[in-house]
């Protein structure tokens, strides 16, 4: 293993899912033929500005190419949270970085953070003239309790992989707690599983094949079902346009289930057998929810080629269209230094118990 090797893959992680986000953000909803008529192509090659019609027809920019949605801002949270943690994070240091007031919070986030917010407001002891208050619901993985389906968890969790390298079951785990803060049960499943593949992908001999089937390993059920069925559809597709209409045709759920968005980032990264590019594109052109499933992709082909495999263009385009959001280069090395961090923890811990076996 060559000095720097885990550093680049994630570093190729960090971009990798910025990049998909910001590729899949101009078509996002988008029906195929209202993309040919907006921007003169079927399927997405390239960076893209997002064009919109206004109310009398005419063609509207609304963002530039390169710039990312709330996928990344939230991802940029946790990862702050990492950073400010040094080292891994619970449910709670992720929650801290959250406000009810962020303009990227919407439907099902706002949801879980209002009521955050109104329980930690209402049920506290001083409230209620008393010392203690034993109201369980105020912890922060309950956050998400009784919330619809959606896929606010699996998109921003890429970083929970990242300081589990190859320890998938571990990754899953930690996604699983920290998705809890915002959703439950089948989506923050589905949060642990993209951990679990990320973190599948961060080994020497990782291949495309493996880092799914590690992520169907750890799919709830009727995820598996639906995991299995779209990789039967897979080995039956030539490319994307022949996945997509096969898949549209028999298998489509719901715009924002986690189980679709997963398993259309999984075919994604198989069809393109694992090249940062044709993967991430491939998610792109599935269409649907194009940034959530894209920034799923691009994290697990960057965490398999490294930062040397992904276009320099598209960094620069990622970069150049930073506002608000810190640059992915600093949030992989902030990352980098956690997992060292935990890494020298570890040998300490194994020290000091291996004399006691």
């Amino acid at each position: 293993m060559t000095a720097g090797w885990l550093k680049s893959r994630i570093e190729g992680a960090m971009y990798g899912g910025a990049i998909g986000d910001a590729l899949g953000r101009p078509v996002e909803g988008m029906a195929r033929n209202l993309i040919e008529e907006i921007y003169g192509l079927r399927e997405v090659t390239d960076m893209m500005p997002r064009i919109k019609k206004d109310k009398d027809g005419n063609l509207k920019e609304q963002a530039q190419p390169g710039q990312t949605t709330d996928d990344t801002h939230f991802k940029n949270l946790l990862c702050q949270a990492i950073l400010k943690k040094g080292g891994r994070v619970d449910a709670e240091a992720f929650a801290k970085e959250l406000t009810v007031d962020d303009k990227f919070a919407y439907l099902v986030m706002r949801m879980a953070l209002l009521k955050q917010e109104l329980l930690r407001k209402n049920y506290t002891a001083n409230s209620y003239a008393q010392s203690y208050m034993p109201v369980v619901d105020t912890a922060a993985h309950h956050g998400g309790q009784g919330l619809p389906p959606a896929n606010g968890a699996v998109m921003m969790i890429s970083p929970v992989g990242m300081l589990y390298p190859g320890q998938p079951h571990e990754a899953y785990l930690a996604g699983y707690e920290i998705a809890c803060a915002i959703q439950q049960g089948y989506s923050a499943d589905m949060a642990g599983v993209v951990a679990a593949g990320v973190a599948a992908a961060l080994t020497l001999d990782a291949r495309p094949a493996t880092v799914v089937n590690t992520m169907m390993e750890y799919a709830p059920v009727n995820a598996k079902a639906l995991l299995t069925a779209t990789l039967e559809l897979v080995d039956q597709s030539a490319d994307m346009p022949a996945f997509r209409e096969a898949y549209h045709d028999k298998l489509l759920i719901h715009f924002l289930d986690p189980g679709e968005v997963v398993a259309a980032a999984a075919a994604g990264l198989l069809l393109g057998d694992g090249d940062f590019e044709k993967s991430t594109l491939n998610a792109v052109n599935f269409g649907r929810d194009t940034d959530s499933i894209a920034t799923i992709t691009g994290a697990l082909a960057g965490a398999l080629g490294g930062i040397s495999a992904i276009p320099d263009k598209w960094i620069k385009a990622v970069d150049d269209s930073i506002k608000d959001e810190p640059l992915q280069s600093d949030m992989a090395a902030g990352v980098f230094k956690a997992l060292q961090f935990e890494l020298n923890g570890a040998r300490e811990w194994a020290d000091r118990y291996t004399a006691l076996l």
